[in-house]
């Protein structure tokens, strides 16, 4: 008898089990947050060094159970496009500060630009260097690889026939478990940093998910915008 080899491919049905395995509590918990009346947002997202480690620990064993679920499904998670390539981390920050400015512009747009204080840029950077901690690089680097192997790797992993349901669908879930963090800023990382994340991935000839995952971890690490740091 000869053995079935393993799929490249997943059916939408089985991208949306992986949905609820990795972000099912997450998007519960958010969903609560935000229907909460007088939630302040401002201190919803805020973590502590054991938040980080408790994050941490909870993702890794819902990974162990995303990879427990592949192999009873038979994806061949080593089709996914993944290799070490120094030139990653440069396209990572080039990422990073295009989804940052995308986001800078729209808010500057909704809300008003606040006038850039060129001299303060470095203390600044200087402060905002000296808030990470190493929980926070550690969860955040874990973080980029948790969500986008989901939002890019396996949901471009979905039949190309079905595909176009998982990249919309992605959008919305994107948004559903950051709801915790208020309507606007969800709308900011699940829309543009979707959309943005999305295209590149899907029309870069390089494609590399190692790329996502760093730019993502910065996005963690430093917030999603560049003009912060002028404005202070």
């Amino acid at each position: 008898m000869l053995k079935k080899l393993p799929n490249q491919y997943i059916s939408l049905w089985q991208w949306l089990i992986i949905a609820i395995i990795l972000f099912g509590y997450a998007i519960y918990n958010a969903l609560a947050l935000f229907t909460l009346p007088f939630v302040n947002t401002a201190e919803s997202t805020v973590f502590s060094t054991g938040d980080n480690y408790i994050a941490l620990v909870i993702q890794s064993l819902l990974l162990l159970t995303l990879f427990l679920y592949l192999r009873y499904i038979q994806f061949d998670w080593r089709s996914l496009p993944f290799r070490w390539e120094w030139r990653s981390l440069w396209q990572a920050v080039v990422i990073f500060v295009i989804t940052s400015l995308l986001i800078d512009i729209v808010t500057g747009l909704y809300h008003g630009f606040l006038p850039l204080q060129w001299l303060h840029v470095f203390s600044n950077i200087r402060n905002a260097l000296a808030s990470i901690d190493l929980s926070l690089i550690i969860y955040s680097l874990f973080n980029g690889i948790y969500e986008e192997l989901f939002f890019l790797g396996l949901c471009f992993a979905v039949k190309p026939s079905q595909r176009v349901y998982a990249v919309l669908f992605s959008l919305l879930i994107r948004c559903a478990f950051h709801l915790y963090q208020g309507l606007e800023y969800t709308l900011y990382i699940g829309i543009i940093m979707g959309i943005v994340y999305i295209t590149l991935y899907r029309y870069w000839q390089s494609r590399n998910l190692l790329t996502f995952f760093i730019a993502h971890a910065l996005s963690d690490i430093f917030g999603l915008s560049v003009l912060y740091y002028f404005s202070q």
